[in-house]
């Protein structure tokens, strides 16, 4: 490939970012003639050779498929932020490093992976700040081996994990992150090593965590968190105190004393944005509008000035969960009924709409999805507007900070549930289809 060509791929906004996202091969042989990169993603191309010599050391950010001519820029050690597509188990042998560094912190995306029961997975000397798995049907751990710190350890549209518990023997895991995920093995749930772990997600897949629920052990709430919809169904009176999952902030490596006080700052943030706060900012913003849309915007960017930029993250957080434990067919079904249509966008804005119209409503929507259809919901375009409001939290920090959430919090949820499946029984699952699962449900006049 020419150097012009290789050019062309070189990011709009920064100039040291290379991007590659189509599946074809690509030719990096010219990429020495290329001003010096910080990131080189060639995430889904087939690359099989590396030019010789290339001078990788500004580099701190690399993506792509797993080919064994990435193992020297893999043993960089500046190299701190790593997505590897169908990574092998000779990708991770690799990595027998820490990933941290005194400037960022470290992250391992793994894409499709491709390693067996009976491999060893990570390294005895590796250390990560996060680590993702994502897209795969299972993840087996029985091989794994002694690693050396997980910080965070999550999972994202992974069907199955077995061998948690093993798992977490081997090595430091302080947080572990289970979104829908099924556990062939949970009687070795309460078993498992890490100092905090969050259980996301509703349905089919989670049964065997209400099977295993009865036996907990009597410390099982200094560890654990579930999300809103979980915690409210399975401790509805709330007997266990506070088990909804809350903000989790950002985690940086370090000693020093600004960074102690960033994270005593975070641990107080985490008391403000409380249920109560959250609904006392949405309801303020209420009260001061005539209810629209735009009103309503206006009045919550008014309200979110006032804050604090940890509480603004805070509750962007808190709004994306709340949008989270509204995915269901069943308020999916409502809502198609009500609008004569309702794509995943589109069920996004009416998440959206329902977590603005205030903790009573959501509350409401959140045990009963058919009060969605109860009269508040009056005009389609409303729902339309409402796209607005969840991006007001970003618009708000990008005012304060002149960065976004996204860049200095990369863990931080999004609204939307895209590829991921909603909770509940799907329409054509039901027989009679949608009319029949909710008759007293009307389109909207008008439509």
């Amino acid at each position: 490939m020419r150097t012009s060509t290789l050019a062309s791929y070189l990011s709009t906004v920064d100039h040291g970012n290379l991007i590659y996202n189509r599946y074809s091969a690509i030719d990096l042989k010219n990429l020495a003639e290329l001003r010096p990169l910080w990131s080189v993603g060639v995430f889904y191309a087939k690359v099989t050779s590396l030019p010789a010599g290339y001078d990788w050391s500004p580099v701190t950010a690399v993506g792509f498929r797993w080919h064994e001519c990435w193992v020297p820029v893999l043993r960089q050690p500046q190299i701190n932020d790593i997505w590897i597509f169908n990574a092998t188990q000779d990708a991770l042998s690799t990595l027998d490093r820490k990933l941290t560094n005194k400037d960022a912190p470290g992250v391992l995306e793994l894409v499709r992976p491709r390693i067996s029961a009976c491999d060893s997975w990570f390294m005895p000397y590796f250390e990560a700040d996060r680590v993702g798995i994502v897209r795969c049907p299972e993840v087996d751990f029985a091989g794994a081996g002694a690693f050396g710190r997980i910080e965070r350890l999550e999972f994202s549209e992974v069907s199955r994990v077995r061998n948690l518990a093993h798992f977490s023997d081997q090595g430091e895991l302080n947080l572990l992150v289970l979104e829908n995920i099924e556990i062939p093995d949970p009687e070795t749930f309460w078993d498992i090593q890490a100092q905090r772990i969050v259980v996301r997600g509703y349905g089919r897949n989670l049964l065997w965590l209400y099977k295993i629920w009865p036996d907990r052990p009597d410390d099982w709430a200094d560890r654990v968190r579930l999300d809103e919809r979980l915690a409210a169904d399975l401790d509805p009176e709330g007997s266990s105190g506070d088990l909804f999952e809350g903000y989790c902030g950002p985690v940086v490596e370090g000693d020093s004393s600004a960074q102690d006080a960033d994270i005593e700052a975070t641990a107080v943030v985490l008391e403000e944005i409380t249920e109560q706060r959250f609904w006392h900012i949405i309801g303020r913003a209420r009260e001061s509008c005539d209810g629209d849309a735009e009103g309503l915007s206006e009045a919550l960017r008014e309200e979110l000035r006032q804050s604090t930029q940890q509480e603004i993250v805070a509750f962007d957080r808190l709004f994306a969960l709340k949008t989270h434990a509204l995915y269901s067919w069943e308020l999916w079904g409502v809502a198609y009924l009500l609008l004569g249509g309702c794509g995943d966008d589109e069920f996004t804005d009416v998440r959206t709409w329902v977590v603005a119209q205030g903790r009573d409503f959501y509350h409401s929507c959140l045990a009963d999805p058919t009060l969605l259809g109860n009269g508040q919901l009056k005009d389609s375009a409303v729902v339309m507007d409402a796209e607005e409001i969840r991006y007001i939290p970003e618009e708000i920090f990008m005012e304060m900070t002149g960065t976004s959430i996204e860049e200095q919090y990369r863990d931080q949820p999004s609204a939307s549930m895209a590829g991921q499946a909603p909770a509940g029984m799907p329409w054509d699952e039901y027989i009679g289809g949608l009319e029949a699962r909710f008759p007293h449900i009307r389109a909207l006049e008008g439509l």
